[in-house]
């Protein structure tokens, strides 16, 4: 059997893996940045008002497209299943320095961006100003 905090931890995998409701609760604490003692502390209401909201959340983002970030139903009427006229967005360009900076440095390491798992990310330039 382990003993202290280990043994803790054991426990609480444990029942994280049985307990979704505790599981969600300690995913809600992650995202606010609060200890689940603190989550404790408020009222019953809150609890169910802020756990709904994670619910929401979760289901509202995979609903959605991953790229463009809308869902199908918005697209599509119900009744008639045909695309809804006029659409419900319409595209509009944006640019970003930091986006230019990753494409630009793609195309510069052609080779090396092809390998699986190779991504490129933007880091803080130590050489520059705050």
């Amino acid at each position: 059997m382990t003993e202290g905090w280990l043994g803790d931890v054991d426990r609480y995998l444990g029942q994280i893996e049985q307990d979704p409701m505790f599981q969600m609760e300690l995913d809600l604490c992650e995202t606010l940045g609060i200890r689940h003692s603190r989550y404790l502390e408020w009222s019953s209401e809150d609890q169910a008002k802020a756990l709904a909201n994670l619910i929401w959340v979760r289901k509202e983002k995979f609903a959605s497209c991953h790229h463009c970030g809308t869902k199908p139903s918005e697209w599509v009427d119900p009744e008639t299943k045909r695309k809804v006229y006029p659409a419900p967005y319409v595209v509009e360009w944006t640019n970003c320095e930091g986006c230019n900076d990753l494409e630009r440095d793609k195309r510069n390491h052609e080779g090396d961006a092809s390998d699986p798992g190779m991504r490129s990310r933007l880091v803080p330039n130590p050489e520059a100003s705050d």
